[in-house]
Order: C-alpha cells, then structure tokens, then sequence
C-alpha cells in the first residue's frame, strides 16, 4: 500500500493539479472529544457493559453527570483563540 508522501502518488497529485494540505500535528489537548472521553471511559472501565442497552445507559448515566465548565477551561487556549504555552 502506498502513503500520500510516496513518490508515486505525489507525481499522480502533481499530474491531476491537486494541491495537498497538510494538517498540523495531532494534539488531544484541542480535541475537546478527547476530554470527553477521557470522563467517559474509567466510568464505563468501573461499570462494565455487557449488552449495548447497557452501554448506552451507562454513557447517558456519565453526561448527565458531568460538569460543562471544567472541560470547558482543560482546553489550553488563551482568549485570542490561540494554543496556551
């Protein structure tokens, strides 16, 4: 299989005028998903689903449970919208 820096596939994309766009590096600490499920999981860890129902209930049980403003502020950004140092 062939990756997007390979050779082969830059010259296909060069070929066709497409422009490649490269994304930064991942960082979790954006992803407010990832925050997210950082609640979600040693719940469902500790009360361990053995059905999908229960699993759902479990999950619902979690956000019904959690407090907005702390995922709010663990996201590292300062008020000008940019990534805190």
């Amino acid at each position: 299989m062939l990756g997007f820096t390979s050779a082969e596939i830059i010259s296909l994309l060069r070929r066709e005028n497409v422009e490649q766009i490269f994304l930064p590096p991942y960082s979790s600490d954006l992803n407010p998903i990832e925050n997210l499920f950082s609640v979600i999981k040693p719940r469902n860890t500790r009360h361990r689903a053995n059905t999908r129902i229960s699993l759902v209930t479990n999950i619902q049980l979690v956000l019904e449970e959690i407090k907005t403003e702390p995922l709010f502020f663990s996201i590292p950004i300062d008020p000008c919208g940019t990534k805190s140092i």
